[in-house]
């Protein structure tokens, strides 16, 4: 491929956004918070110079952010360098005109646990504070507050409206 053939590539969303109908704000914020609440799995990107990482992880989504529990691994290497990640949700592939999913772009807020902060962790993600007290190493919340979503549904298309949208979310 050329640069034009990137180019063109790249603006094929962009294109077809102009013509779709988007939807009113407070109606998509409701599908959004629908759909992350039927979810539990994400995957979660981040990077840094050393290189990228893209993770699956289980979530909840709690008071307009993603909240994720983990014991560690290499994603935190990337999280020293930059807090921007990107995260998605998805449903399994069944064929066109069947998909939904939610991307976000957002900022990774990290708070390392202890024996203090396990109750308000239950509170986050739905378990109790015992399961983790009795673990022998440190766990860290991630939260992700995203600054931006976008969101593609076929089912939208029967609404009358674009099968992309988007969302700006306030910081």
């Amino acid at each position: 491929m050329d640069t034009h053939d990137f180019d063109e590539a790249a603006a094929f969303w962009t294109k077809k956004d102009e013509a779709s109908a988007p939807m009113p704000e407070e109606k998509l914020r409701a599908w959004i918070d629908g759909f992350l609440a039927d979810h539990n799995t994400l995957a979660l990107a981040t990077a840094s110079p050393s290189g990228v990482r893209c993770t699956p992880l289980e979530y909840r989504w709690k008071q307009h952010a993603f909240v994720i529990v983990s014991e560690g691994g290499e994603k935190f290497q990337h999280l020293k360098s930059s807090s921007s990640v990107a995260v998605a949700v998805f449903e399994p592939y069944a064929g066109f005109g069947k998909l939904a999913s939610v991307q976000a772009e957002g900022t990774a807020m990290i708070d390392r646990l202890d024996a203090e902060s396990y109750g308000k962790l239950s509170e986050w993600v739905d378990y109790p504070a015992a399961v983790f007290q009795k673990l022998d190493h440190p766990m860290y919340l991630i939260r992700v507050m995203p600054v931006r979503m976008d969101v593609l549904c076929s089912a939208f298309r029967e609404q009358g409206f674009g099968t992309r949208q988007h969302l700006a979310c306030s910081k």
